[in-house]
This record gives structure tokens, C-alpha cells and sequence, in this order.
């Protein structure tokens, strides 16, 4: 959050901390474990569906901070097949990747452009140029943003190396 406001590398972050005597360690709540075992037995008893990150969300809920691996050893302990549930039902992220690139059509002078959203996998243009220009590919890009709404992030590629661009 504080790097959000204040654009500045984790190191100085954390120079900046220790010169001032804050320690990240003092955020977290003395708790014995015990103790955290009975508030999320409790909790998952009221809850059995929660996983980790819920489960510290309900704590801190109660004024409770601890870290997330005391966390999720404790739902492994309490609940060991609604762990194996949860993630039993990851999802499997996709990776792009394109066998055959625009070379082969470029040589009889077609310039293939395509804008996808990542995360629905929905065509925001795909068209056909005879010209190879950036300014051709960026009036098509804005094309699609003015119908589709701007994406957070755009990775294109330029020559041979992609470039990400995300909206600040």
C-alpha cells in the first residue's frame, strides 16, 4: 500500500523501517497455538467450507493477525479432506503459445494484427494489413478499446521482444 503511495524500491522500504525502529513482526498477534487452534476450529465449525484465506480474513475479522502458514497447517490439521477439496478445484492457468508466427503470410505481403482479452479469451479485432506499420495495428487496437472498453494490461510484441504495458 505504501509503495502504491510512494514509488520507492522494497529495500529502501525496509531501510526506511528499521532506521525508524518499526518492525514487521510487531503487526502480528501474540497468540499461542492453542489458542489459534481453538479460534479456527471454531470459526471452521461456523464456516466449513473457508479456506485459507478466508479463514485469516475471519480472524483479523476478530483482531487476530497471525501468519498464513500457521493458518493453513491448522486447516490441514482440522479439515484435511476439505483441503484436499480445495484444491482439487484449482484452476489451470493457460499459456499462449503461437507454432506457427506471421512469417509465412507476411511473405506474400499480409500482416496479420489480433487484440484478445486474457482473461475471457475474447477478440477485440483481428485483422488483415498489407502494410506492417505500428500506426496501422494501434488505429485497430483503439478501435477495440473504444468497443470493448481499455484492458488493464496490453502485451504486444515488437520486433521480436513482447512489451506489457499496464494502465497507472
Amino acid at each position: 500500500m505504501l509503495r502504491v503511495l510512494q514509488p520507492i524500491s522494497r529495500a529502501t522500504l525496509y531501510r526506511r523501517l528499521t532506521t525508524f525502529g518499526i518492525r514487521l513482526n510487531d503487526r502480528y498477534t501474540t497468540i499461542s497455538d492453542e489458542d489459534l487452534h481453538t479460534h479456527v476450529e471454531t470459526l471452521h465449525q461456523r464456516y466449513p467450507r473457508v479456506g485459507q484465506r478466508m479463514m485469516l480474513s475471519l480472524l483479523r475479522a476478530q483482531g487476530v493477525y497471525v501468519q498464513r502458514n500457521r493458518v493453513r497447517t491448522l486447516l490441514r490439521a482440522i479439515d484435511p479432506m476439505g483441503t484436499v477439496v480445495r484444491w482439487s478445484n484449482v484452476i489451470q492457468r493457460r499459456r499462449y503459445h503461437v507454432t506457427h508466427p506471421n512469417h509465412a503470410l507476411i511473405m506474400w505481403g499480409f500482416v496479420v494484427s489480433c487484440s484478445m482479452d486474457g482473461y475471457s479469451r475474447m477478440v477485440t479485432h483481428l485483422r488483415v494489413a498489407t502494410n506492417n506499420r505500428a500506426i496501422t495495428t494501434l488505429q485497430w487496437f483503439l478501435q477495440g478499446c473504444r468497443q470493448y472498453g481499455t484492458p488493464s494490461s496490453s502485451l504486444t510484441k515488437l520486433s521480436s521482444s513482447p512489451i506489457i504495458l499496464q494502465r497507472r
